[in-house]
Order: structure tokens, then sequence, then C-alpha cells
């Protein structure tokens, strides 16, 4: 799985490198990359949440392994929040699959600006790319 994510985020790289590069001045964060677990890898049900966008992602880099790894290590913000988001998501991955920790996360944006949701121009920009999150479901 995530050696087919790293595949179509490979064939999205040039695009992220305009996105990020048409704001030099800009505080743009992201991509956003998925690289699931293997403990949701394993899942029997599979819980897929969708957010809108991260809260500060706090990298840009061409580096596609590495931006999947920030996503490991993040581990869905098992050490960092408790915020309405990751509560619901702890309920409902509890209900769905009988344990925490077991889903996916990606969002609909996979940038952020200034730690929040893009506007304007910049939505302009980031919906360029809108279709990679088809092909995350797919995966």
């Amino acid at each position: 799985m995530n050696n087919e994510l790293k595949k179509l985020y490979n064939g999205y790289k040039q695009k992220f490198v305009e996105i990020v590069t048409q704001f030099p001045n800009d505080d743009i964060e992201g991509p956003f990359l998925m690289s699931p677990s293997q403990i949701y890898q394993d899942q029997s049900v599979k819980v897929l949440i969708i957010g809108q966008e991260t809260n500060g992602w706090g990298y840009f880099s061409e580096d596609i392994r590495g931006g999947m790894k920030s996503y490991e290590e993040f581990n869905l913000g098992e050490k960092y929040y408790s915020t309405p988001f990751w509560n619901v998501t702890r309920k409902v991955e509890s209900v769905l699959t009988g344990a925490e920790l077991t889903c996916a996360w990606t969002n609909l944006s996979k940038f952020d600006v200034n730690g929040g949701r893009p506007n304007g121009i910049y939505l302009d920009a980031i919906s360029s790319i809108d279709s990679i999150l088809v092909s995350e479901i797919s995966i």
C-alpha cells in the first residue's frame, strides 16, 4: 500500500513544487502525504478518516519518503492532540475496529496556508491536485 502511495506522490512531485514556488514568501505547509501503519493495513475493517487540512504540517520538501515519514511519526496524533477531530476519530475507530490508532487519515487539501484552510489564489493553486484524493482512496 505505501509503495503504491509513494509512486502516486512521486507522480505529483513536480506539481507540489510548482504550488509552493508560486508563493515564495507565504507560509504554505505540506504536502500532506499518507503512510498508513501496518496495523491499518492488517485490519479487516479499514477506516479512512478524511479531514479538511492540517493545522500546520511544518515543512515543504521534495523528499516524498520524508513527507511520508512525517505522517508515520505523527502516528494519528497519538502524542500531540486531544482535539474534537481526534477525539471523534478515536471513538469511530473504537466502534468500528475495536481499537484506537487503527485508521488511516488523509485530507481534502494537501497543503495549508498560515496553519489553516487555503483560500483565494492559494485554493485555486492547491485545488489543481484535488484528484490525488480519489487515488489515495482507491489505494
